[in-house]
């Protein structure tokens, strides 16, 4: 099972796009590798769970993803799989400079506040 794969930061979380057959995606986080968070979702999901795209960086990139894709939001951590959200896990690699920008702009404004 193939997934893309991008670093921010090697000692951050992993920010995980996970792809259900019925057409939706869990975009969540964990400290440990993803595949582990795959097999205790798919363990309680009738439906074919794929991980199809990791990103290693600070946590704020999750709640990032969750602002950004809000017009796709089903309910809790669930995202309808259409629409720019479904381009960006299709094509990650058009989106890493996006990414990119947006988790520097993010980590920058976090040093101020600390």
């Amino acid at each position: 099972m193939a997934f893309s794969y991008y670093s921010l930061d090697d000692d951050g979380d992993f920010i995980y796009f996970i792809v259900s057959e019925d057409g939706f995606v869990k975009i969540g986080k964990s400290r440990t590798n993803p595949y582990y968070r795959l097999s205790s979702l798919q363990t309680g999901n009738p439906h074919k769970l794929e991980l199809k795209l990791a990103i290693k960086g600070h946590p704020i990139i999750e709640k990032l993803m969750h602002k950004l894709l809000q017009k796709y939001h089903y309910r809790g951590e669930w995202y309808r799989f259409e629409g720019v959200l479904k381009q960006f896990i299709t094509y990650p690699h058009s989106m890493s400079l996006v990414i990119k920008d947006l988790y520097f702009v993010e980590t920058k404004q976090m040093e101020w506040v600390f």
